[in-house]
């Protein structure tokens, strides 16, 4: 067995579907309309979207947050410490 740890792809797998669903989508648009649209304008927005998201990796990053005192938290603490 190997000790590799295995990659979660889910993220990528939906961007890839959703990206094939807009490209679908863009070519029955180009089929059914026959000229430029604003729907079709639309699909390709998106497309280019889910190919941005695909193609990132931005699914590994881990978002991390920190909060500092303001200048009253740390008054308050300092005069609660001298009682």
């Amino acid at each position: 067995m190997s000790d590799k740890p295995t990659v979660d792809t889910t993220w990528e797998l939906k961007w890839k579907r959703s990206l094939r669903k807009r490209l679908i989508n863009c070519l029955a648009r180009i089929e059914n309309d026959g000229k430029p649209t604003q729907e079709l304008g639309y699909e390709l927005a998106k497309a280019k979207e889910c190919f941005t998201y695909w193609n990132s990796d931005t699914a590994d990053w881990v978002k991390h947050t920190h909060t500092f005192p303001t200048k009253d938290e740390v008054n308050e603490s300092l005069v609660k410490d001298s009682n």
